[in-house]
């Protein structure tokens, strides 16, 4: 078998894309499986420092003028498999010289929210029109691959797939890099990050989309605090990573009564986020949906006990294995990080339960998963 695997443009450093190409490549290879990796490459963008103002426009030219054509001048050997990573490069698919290809669907919360379906959330018309243009190239893709049942619902809801057999579910792997780290190795880069050595922190981490929830992460740690303050207990801090804020989470975290115990790390390293999870007491993650949701099952990994919501795909991606309530229900949730914090009986618990839940979800299995795909699509079946 030859699976070429359609990857991410580089500029665009998404990162959680580049694992998921990695992980896939590493692992198909490892089982024996030839693999070519085609991506766009930055060749009008490669002069954007000299026109700064026009980034954005070569990064386009780039995505969707000069791969399409490269596509459309490479032969697919026959017998072979072509497997877009992602989503959003769904349109790349009327450009390959193949019958049959298929795509890996991650979530379709751009699409909803361009379509006006997410609550003060807007669009721009270019947006909408490029979210237009990858919703019709998923309704024709042959065969999609969504990370979770609950994007395969998403997809047969809203993404206007009717042929339920060709919509299957694979879960995503979660990355062997992740697992406890020695407190000496940690401890250097958690101060490095800006926080005392020793001390105790929930830690959470996401960037500024909507649905990520940070300034609902914000209030729901201000009353964990109110209510430990009231029971005579030492509040943990809260620990922010991932993006840098935006306005409306500054404007959260300035009108928050616990500002000063509310810390960012902004744009940390893997190497620092590992760290980070190792230390913590314990893993806040109170999105309103995700289509996967890779963090909680990374903080699980390195033995961190998970507070999370019950949005999306979360139920089935974390079972019984975290405290969990509805993203609405802010006092809940800030019971739980109380619970979870105040125990160390109730901590120990919860982190053995997720460090068995992490386990399930290994590289070998998805690639199982994959695979059957790939042999399904080369007999002919769904």
């Amino acid at each position: 078998m030859h699976v070429i695997l359609i990857t991410n443009y580089p500029p665009d450093r998404q990162e959680s894309m580049r694992r998921f190409g990695e992980l896939l490549s590493s692992g198909l290879r490892e089982e024996g499986i030839d693999v070519t990796e085609w991506q766009p490459r930055a060749l009008f963008l490669r002069g954007a420092n000299r026109h700064a103002g026009w980034t954005k426009l070569l990064a386009y030219a780039d995505k969707y003028l000069a791969f399409p054509l490269w596509l459309r001048r490479q032969r697919v050997p026959e017998g072979s498999i072509v497997h877009i990573c992602d989503h959003a490069n769904a349109v790349y698919g009327r450009h390959i010289r193949a019958a049959e290809y298929l795509v890996t669907c991650h979530d379709l919360f751009a699409i909803r929210r361009a379509r006006g379906a997410v609550p003060g959330e807007k669009t721009p018309w270019t947006g909408r029109i490029q979210q237009r243009w990858i919703a019709n190239a998923l309704r024709r893709a042959p065969c999609i691959v969504a990370v979770s049942e609950s994007t395969r619902q998403d997809l047969l809801v809203h993404g206007g797939r009717r042929d339920e057999a060709s919509v299957s579910v694979v879960p995503n792997a979660l990355d062997p890099f992740w697992n406890p780290m020695p407190d000496s190795e940690a401890d250097p880069l958690v101060r490095r990050a800006g926080i005392p050595s020793g001390a105790e922190y929930i830690l959470h981490v996401g960037n500024n989309n909507w649905y990520k929830n940070r300034t609902g992460a914000v209030r729901i740690y201000t009353r964990y605090r109110d209510e430990a303050a009231r029971r005579g207990e030492r509040p943990a801090e809260l620990i922010l990573a991932g993006a840098e804020p935006d306005a409306a989470l500054a404007g959260a975290i300035g009108a928050s009564g616990a500002r000063d115990f509310i810390h960012t790390v902004s744009r940390p390293d893997d190497a620092t986020i590992r760290a980070l999870y190792s230390r913590a007491t314990a893993f806040l993650f109170p999105s309103l949906t995700e289509g996967f949701g890779w963090p909680p099952l990374e903080a699980q990994a390195c033995a961190c006990p998970v507070v999370a919501s019950r949005g999306g795909s979360l139920p089935e991606v974390l079972g019984d294995s975290a405290l969990t309530a509805d993203a609405g229900d802010e006092a809940a949730l800030a019971a739980h990080l109380l619970r979870v914090v105040s125990d160390q009986a109730e901590r120990a618990r919860w982190v053995t339960a997720g460090k068995r839940n992490a386990a399930r979800y290994s590289v070998a299995d998805m690639v199982e998963g994959y695979c059957a795909v790939y042999d399904a699509m080369l007999s002919g079946g769904a």
